[in-house]
C-alpha cells in the first residue's frame, strides 16, 4: 500500500471483462503504476458497473455513484492545456517524409496516426510505449486514450502483411536508380529465449554468447532514410539475411539498385546472388581471400604514382586524397572491377606498431618473461644466448624492414560490379557509415539496445514502430546539423534532446464555454527552432 501512495498514478482508463456465469460485462476503473522493487507496472482496479452487453450503457454501481457526487460538487477546470511544442516538430518531420499517407495506405488512419503517436513518445521519453497514455495526456490527443492493453493490441495487429504493404509503397517513395543504398546488420539483446522464438543464443561484439534477435536495415545513402528492416533469429549468421533482402526486395518491386556491403557478406554465393538479381553492389574483400594478394603486388609500384592519386570524399563527407587504381577483373565468367586502395597513413601507423612489438618482445626475452602469443615472432627475429660470464645476450636475426615490406598493412581491395570512376565507388562505400549511424540511433536514443521480451507478434510490432521512429528521428537529427551551421542561436542545441526540451514548453490553453485558445508567446530561441524548421505557431508576433 505504501507503493501504491507513493506512486505515480496514471490516468483512469475504462476496461470491461466478461462474466460467463453472471452473462454480463463487469466494468472497471484501471490505473497503472511502475513498482520499483518487482520493476515492473502494476495495476489498481476499482468495479464501478456492469453491463448487459459489450457495448451497452454502464449500470454504475453505487460505490461508484457516491463517489461521483462528491466529486461533482469540486469545481471543474475551467481550462484545458496541451503542450505542442515536441509533437509540433516531429509532426512536422512525419510531413517532410511524407510518411504518414503510407502508414495510412497499410494500417488505417486510426492505427497510422497511433503508430506515429508511439514513435514520437518513444524519441521524446525513451521509455516502454505501454506507458504512452500517461505522456500523451496533454501533449498527444492521438495516443492519450492508449492503454498499456490497448498498446499491445495495436502491436499485435501490425503483422507481417500489413508491413509489407507500408515497405513497397515506402520504398516506391524513396526510390533511387542511380543512388547507393547500405544493407548492414545488428544484434538487440533479449531476456528470455522461451516467450520470443527469435531470442537466440548468439554472439555478440566481442564473441560473447548472449540471448539475441537480430535486425538488419537498408537505407538509402544520400537522404539517411531507412526503407526496409528484416529482424531475423538471432542464431542466424549476418550473411544468411542478404538472400532474404533480395528476396524481399524482389517481391516488394524494388529493382536495379546498387548495395553498400560490410565485408562480413563476403561470399562467392552472395555476390553470384546479388547480380543474378540485377542489382549492383560494392563490397570490400576480406583478408582471408588469397587471391586478392597476387592483385595488389602486380600494382604495387603503379599505387606509388601520380595516376594513382584520387581525390575522394571521408565517411564524413570531407575531402582527402588517396592512392587508388581500378581494374577489370573476369570471375567464373563474369566482369567485376576491382579496386585496390593504398592508405600511406594507415601503413606508417601498422609499421610503428610493427616496431613497438618487437622491441616488446625483445624486452620480453631479455628479461625472461614471455608471452605465447609472441612465440613465432620471438622465433622469426631474435637469436638468444645465454653465457655464464656475460649473460643473456638478444640480436636481431633478420631486418624487420624487409619482413614488414612483404605484409600488405594499408592495401585493402574493394570488388564492384558497377562500372564508375573510382572516386565515385570509394566514396559511396566510405559514405555507408549510415548503417552506424541507425545503430547508434537505434540502440542509444531510442533504447533499442535491450528489448523486453514479448510475444511474437507484439515484439515484431514494437520493432517496426522503432523502425518509424528511427525514420524521423535521423532525419530530425540531420536537419538540426545543418541548421545549427553558421546559427548562433541554434548553435546552443549541442542535441536533438535540448531542442525538444527547449521547444516543449510551447502551450495552447483552451477555455471552456470560450471560442478561441491562448498560444503561448515564443522565447527568441523558440522563434528562431519555428522560423529555421518552417513550423507553424499561432502564438508567433
Amino acid at each position: 500500500m505504501d507503493i501504491q501512495k507513493n506512486a505515480k498514478l496514471s490516468k483512469p482508463k475504462i476496461i470491461s471483462t466478461y462474466n460467463k456465469k453472471q452473462a454480463y460485462w463487469y466494468v472497471y476503473s484501471d490505473q497503472s503504476y511502475w513498482d520499483p522493487k518487482k520493476k515492473q507496472t502494476r495495476h489498481i482496479r476499482h468495479t464501478i458497473g456492469k453491463r448487459l452487453t459489450k457495448d451497452g450503457d454502464i449500470i454504475y454501481n453505487n460505490r461508484f455513484k457516491a463517489e461521483h457526487a462528491a466529486q461533482a460538487l469540486i469545481q471543474t477546470e475551467i481550462s484545458t492545456t496541451e503542450l505542442m511544442g515536441e509533437t509540433l516538430i516531429l509532426d512536422s518531420i512525419v510531413s517532410e517524409l511524407k510518411l504518414h499517407k503510407h502508414l495510412v495506405a497499410a494500417f488505417g488512419k486510426i492505427s497510422a496516426d497511433r503508430i506515429t503517436g508511439l514513435a514520437e513518445y518513444i524519441i521524446c521519453t525513451k521509455r516502454a510505449p505501454s506507458w504512452s497514455g500517461d505522456w500523451a495526456a496533454y501533449r498527444n490527443p492521438k495516443i492519450e486514450s492508449m492503454s498499456s492493453q490497448t498498446v499491445s493490441e495495436l502491436l499485435c495487429s501490425l503483422n507481417r502483411d500489413k508491413r509489407n504493404t507500408f515497405f513497397r509503397s515506402w520504398m516506391e517513395e524513396n526510390r533511387c536508380r542511380k543512388g547507393y543504398f547500405c544493407f548492414d546488420s545488428t544484434n538487440i539483446g533479449g531476456y528470455n529465449t522461451e516467450t520470443n522464438p527469435l531470442v537466440e543464443y548468439g554472439y555478440t561484439h566481442g564473441h560473447i554468447s548472449l540471448p539475441q534477435v537480430n535486425v538488419a536495415i537498408l537505407s538509402r545513402q544520400d537522404t539517411l532514410v531507412p526503407i526496409h528492416s528484416v529482424v531475423y533469429n538471432g542464431s542466424r549468421h549476418d550473411s544468411t539475411t542478404l538472400k532474404n533482402l533480395l528476396d524481399e526486395l524482389e517481391k516488394l518491386e524494388l529493382q536495379n539498385i546498387c548495395i553498400t556491403l560490410d565485408k562480413g557478406y563476403y561470399s562467392e554465393k552472395n555476390i553470384e546472388l546479388i547480380r543474378n538479381k540485377g542489382h549492383d553492389f560494392i563490397i570490400p574483400i576480406p583478408k582471408r581471400v588469397s587471391w586478392q594478394y597476387d592483385i595488389i603486388d602486380s600494382m604495387r609500384d603503379e599505387l606509388y604514382t601520380l595516376s594513382a592519386r584520387t581525390e575522394v570524399d571521408d565517411h564524413e563527407g570531407n575531402p582527402q586524397v588517396i592512392q587508388c587504381l581500378s581494374k577489370p577483373i573476369i570471375k567464373n565468367g563474369h566482369r567485376y572491377y576491382i579496386q585496390v586502395v593504398y592508405n600511406p597513413a594507415i601503413r606508417a601507423d601498422a609499421e610503428k606498431k610493427f616496431i613497438e612489438l618487437l622491441a616488446g618482445c625483445k624486452k620480453e626475452l631479455e628479461e625472461g618473461v614471455y608471452i605465447e602469443s609472441h612465440k613465432d615472432l620471438y622465433d622469426q627475429f631474435f637469436d638468444v644466448r645465454d653465457t655464464p660470464k656475460r649473460g643473456r645476450k638478444v640480436t636481431e636475426k633478420i631486418s624487420y624492414t624487409s619482413e614488414f615490406q612483404k605484409n600488405y598493412a594499408g592495401y585493402w581491395c574493394l570488388l564492384t560490379n558497377r562500372k564508375k570512376p573510382k572516386s565515385e565507388i570509394y566514396s559511396a562505400y566510405q559514405q555507408r557509415n549510415t548503417a552506424e549511424i541507425f545503430y547508434d540511433t537505434f540502440k542509444n536514443d531510442l533504447n533499442g539496445d535491450r528489448i523486453t521480451d514479448h510475444k511474437l507478434e507484439s515484439y515484431e510490432g514494437k520493432m517496426f514502430v522503432l523502425f518509424i521512429a528511427l525514420a524521423i528521428l535521423t532525419r530530425l537529427k540531420r536537419k538540426l546539423a545543418m541548421k545549427r551551421n553558421g546559427n548562433k542561436t541554434l548553435g546552443r542545441l549541442k542535441t536533438y534532446s535540448q531542442l525538444l526540451f527547449r521547444i516543449s514548453t510551447l502551450a495552447k490553453v483552451s477555455f471552456k464555454g470560450k471560442y478561441k485558445p491562448i498560444y503561448s508567446t515564443p522565447t527568441k530561441l523558440q522563434t528562431e527552432i519555428i522560423n529555421n524548421f518552417d513550423l507553424k505557431w499561432p502564438g508567433l508576433t
